[in-house]
């Protein structure tokens, strides 16, 4: 019979995620306003396709619904809904904003354990912990950097003792 999880045992994402990914998509929404203005610059200098008030108001718009997607609500639904939980031995990775996923997966099916961090976690401290499988790869998203290494070496010591269990049997046979 399998044992119910409750979703509140779950661990999120860590506090200072919401701002590493605001901060994120805020430097993207940078990089698409400088587009827009390159567009406006040479549909305005060269091409002539339409006016350029058009562009500006279809431009704005467009500036203004990424804006309010990628700032407010991807990292509210991100961190209200990506949850990880480790278990006896295994680790369970529920992700999704519309459909919500949850992996479960057993420690001795772990082939690779990898931690990475870009130049926007560093400043907050978070990590990223990529499990990488036969049957493809799940990511704890965004978590402290010290719990990504504490469960970086849980997993690996569990891994090993349960290698251990297994050789002893195989061993008395």
């Amino acid at each position: 019979m399998s044992e119910v999880i409750n979703v509140s045992n779950y661990n999120y994402m860590d506090s200072n995620a919401k701002k590493s990914m605001i901060l994120a998509n805020s430097i993207g929404l940078i990089i698409l306003l400088l587009v827009l203005i390159c567009i406006l610059i040479l549909n305005w200098k060269f091409l002539h396709l339409t006016d350029n008030k058009s562009i500006a108001i279809g431009g704005l718009t467009l500036l203004i619904i990424c804006s309010i997607t990628l700032l407010f609500i991807i990292p509210t639904f991100r961190y209200k809904n990506f949850r990880y939980l480790i278990k006896n031995n295994e680790i369970h990775v529920r992700t999704g904003i519309v459909f919500i996923n949850t992996n479960i997966i057993p420690f001795f099916r772990i082939q690779n354990i990898d931690i990475s961090e870009g130049f926007i976690m560093r400043k907050f401290r978070l990590a990223t912990v990529t499990l990488s499988t036969a049957g493809g790869n799940s990511e704890l998203l965004l978590i402290n950097k010290d719990k990504a290494e504490e469960i970086k070496h849980l997993i690996k010591e569990r891994r090993n003792s349960e290698n251990l269990n297994q050789n002893d049997v195989k061993l008395k046979e």
